[in-house]
């Protein structure tokens, strides 16, 4: 996993992000090849834990619905900086 801060967010690994969801804390998500400071892709909250879907349900259907060839194949992991 590459390191990077942009727009003021912080990468994570897929397991960080996995622990904030379960300790319901604020992550985001983007394609991995779109910048979280891009004007053309936002990023998207992961909803707080609500006992309807899991983590991984949540992953696979953004995956299915906003990476492509073009704007990456999986999902990067985001913090906000200076929430915590």
């Amino acid at each position: 996993m590459r390191a990077i801060s942009a727009g003021g967010y912080t990468r994570i690994s897929k397991h960080e992000a996995r622990r904030r969801f379960n300790e319901c804390k604020a992550s985001y998500m983007t394609p991995v090849n779109m910048s979280p400071a891009s004007m053309w892709a936002q990023p998207v909250p992961i909803p707080v834990h609500d006992g309807h879907n899991s983590f991984s349900e949540i992953v696979n259907a953004f995956e299915y619905y906003n990476c492509n060839a073009e704007a990456g194949s999986y999902t990067a992991f985001y913090r906000k900086e200076g929430l915590e």
